[in-house]
């Protein structure tokens, strides 16, 4: 598929307050999509929102969170009945048990 082929679709892109997310979704602004800018920084995809203008809806979502997801797609649902693109570019990072105890041992070794 070419990025003509997606003018006037639905894009959400998760991450997209900064660096490849953003980027994603100019690009696809660019290619007349409607994107809908998901992350934890609302003030970031807000700014990318007034950037991208009519093209672009900011949706505050911590994808760690369940319901916060689930409002997300709603919104989507709502405002455009549906999607047709999703890129799923937020990074997630939990420090585990094992992560915790390997950095005890290195430090008191």
């Amino acid at each position: 598929m070419r990025l003509e082929d997606l003018r006037g679709r639905i894009a959400v892109i998760t991450g997209a307050s900064s660096g490849i997310g953003a980027a994603a979704a100019r690009a696809l602004a660019g290619a007349d999509m409607k994107v809908v800018l998901a992350a934890r920084r609302h003030a970031r995809i807000a700014q990318l929102a007034a950037e991208l203008g009519d093209a672009a809806l900011a949706v505050e979502t911590d994808v760690s969170d369940a319901a916060q997801v689930a409002a997300l797609f709603e919104t989507v649902r709502a405002r455009f009945g549906g999607l047709d693109l999703l890129f799923n570019n937020a990074g997630l990072s939990h420090e585990n048990s094992w992560w915790a105890a390997a950095h005890v041992a290195r430090g008191s070794a």
